[in-house]
């Protein structure tokens, strides 16, 4: 119905979404490794963007709305090093629990921000 109704046509396509065994250790060892990520995390206005403005000689946190870090954002590191570490940037302020949750699913490590002046 909702093919005719916007006049497309739609098709249907079956995806294998059976559960697959466990990598074997071998089959485990051939696969290419990742960066670790990194998140940080912390209460709104805490200092996580400007950390992470340090980190990679940027201001974000001076252009965002009030000084809030709107959305998440993601970058590497590779200085010094044959080894990169991604960091990801979540915003601190309580309407955005639901993308922190997210940043925190991908997430190794997390840095928890905690202002001392505040």
């Amino acid at each position: 119905l909702f093919g005719l109704e916007y006049g497309v046509t739609i098709h249907v396509i079956n995806v294998d979404a059976r559960p697959r065994d466990a990598l074997t250790s071998e089959a485990r060892a051939q696969l290419p490794l990742r960066p670790p990520v990194v998140t940080l995390m912390g209460h709104v206005d805490h200092g996580k963007t400007s950390l992470l403005d340090a980190f990679r000689g940027s201001s974000l946190a001076q252009q965002e709305a009030g000084g809030i870090t709107q959305g998440i954002s993601a970058f590497m590191v590779e200085q010094n090093t044959d080894r990169a570490i991604t960091f990801i940037d979540t915003p601190g302020h309580e309407v955005f629990t639901a993308m922190r949750s997210r940043g925190a699913l991908a997430t190794d490590i997390i840095l928890l921000v905690v202002a001392l002046d505040a």
